[in-house]
């Protein structure tokens, strides 16, 4: 049997997120089951924590057990999610500029809330997710300055119920077109760049 080779850092993003939670050993110990032992010998590197126990602490320290093994270097989902968001944004706004460049501009989503009744018309801009990512998500609003859920993947246009829209600009022209038709276009873009980059990046390495 091949005997795994330690991985100190294990045992420092441990002890770590023991000290975020303000958690010594001993009372993880105790909410975990597993003995004091066998949390100082990960914390001093004598010993790699398994699967197993990695999936009860990181629940107990509120970590991702992924973080944990070393697998990911995001402490929490919401840390994941931030990094997934920062990056989102910046290629949402490329996508905005690259647009506008050719006169294309998306003015505002319209949907609904999960304040009853309530209808915007400033959602989030956020072309680089399929409409699903809105779902149950809380947004600030334009001009409203608190955080609302999205609940309902509708809008309303002229007083009908209907799907997801984007409002959209075209040589000053107006119009309320599926979500979905804006955010087909930004990923052709995007895949169409990617192929150019990758491309690039073949011929510029034998050069």
């Amino acid at each position: 049997m091949i005997k795994k080779e330690l991985n100190p850092e294990h045992g420092n993003r441990l002890k770590e997120s023991l000290e975020d939670a303000r958690m010594t050993q001993k009372e993880l110990a105790e909410k975990s089951g597993y003995t004091k032992q066998y949390i100082s010998n990960i914390v001093v590197g004598k010993k790699n924590m398994s699967h197993e126990s990695a999936a009860i602490f990181s629940k107990i320290l509120h970590v991702q057990k992924e973080y944990l093994l070393c697998e990911s270097d995001f402490k929490t989902e919401d840390d994941f999610f931030e990094e997934i968001m920062d990056f989102g944004d910046f290629k949402n706004n490329v996508a905005l500029a690259l647009l506008e460049v050719f006169d294309i501009k998306f003015v505002s989503t319209i949907l609904e809330t999960d304040i009853e009744g309530v209808v915007t018309e400033d959602g989030p801009r956020v072309l680089i997710f399929d409409k699903e990512f809105l779902l149950n998500r809380k947004v600030n609003m334009d001009g409203v300055g608190e955080e609302r859920k999205i609940e309902f993947l509708t809008g309303k246009v002229n007083g009908t119920t209907s799907d997801i829209k984007a409002r959209v600009e075209v040589d000053n022209i107006r119009k309320d077109i599926p979500f979905d038709t804006l955010h087909y276009l930004y990923r052709d873009i995007f895949d169409y760049a990617k192929f150019k980059c990758d491309k690039f990046k073949k011929e510029f390495s034998s050069l």
